[in-house]
């Protein structure tokens, strides 16, 4: 495949930090740049086929700043193609290259929107493993030793990335000097 195919005349992001008064002076070109976007130039009104392969250059591009992308900037872009399906699905009247592309869409969106909720699911899972492991070694260290001071609360980091095999023996066995030394490097002072 040619490599060329794959480049559009004009690849622009926006920067956030453009004063208002150099944004009003972009007119037309303000309100077609307000996001990040491909432009594509043409002497002549373009044929389906030339449509066709900007839309696969979009579809690229797009796809290539969801790889990039994480967290809010990859949930915008998901939201911004959400909603050009759902300018294309609420259209009476569909082009047969429109009907193809939410053809090809709609599958494409589904997954990529499963996979953003199934990542979430696990952060979530995780972090909650995390919290209660935390919860967990905080009440070992507290019921060993009475309240959790500065060199105590410490450790809880510590011992959190151990495998979990190696966490009860080491918090009912270890001495407190014990725990602080291994996971602070100094010598408590408190007995």
């Amino acid at each position: 495949m040619n490599e060329l195919l794959n480049y559009a005349d004009l690849s622009f992001e926006p920067s956030p930090t453009v004063p208002k008064a150099v944004a009003d002076q972009l007119g037309l070109f303000r309100k077609l740049a307000a996001q990040p976007c491909l432009m594509e130039f043409f002497s002549c009104q373009p044929t389906h086929i030339e449509v066709r392969s900007c839309l696969a250059k979009l579809f690229t591009y797009h796809g290539e700043l969801l790889r990039k992308a994480r967290g809010p900037v990859r949930d915008y872009l998901l939201e911004l193609i959400h909603k050009f399906y759902l300018e294309l699905e609420a259209k009476p009247i569909l082009t047969q290259p429109e009907k193809e592309l939410v053809m090809n869409f709609s599958p494409a969106y589904l997954q990529a929107r499963q996979r953003l909720v199934q990542e979430g699911i696990q952060q979530g899972m995780q972090q909650g493993r995390v919290e209660g492991q935390r919860g967990v070694v905080e009440h070992l260290l507290k019921s060993r030793f009475g309240k959790l001071d500065n060199s105590l609360s410490k450790v809880i980091e510590g011992v959190i990335q151990l495998p979990p095999d190696e966490v009860a023996p080491l918090l009912l066995q270890a001495s407190r000097d014990e725990l602080v030394t291994r996971f602070n490097g100094k010598r408590s002072r408190r007995k």
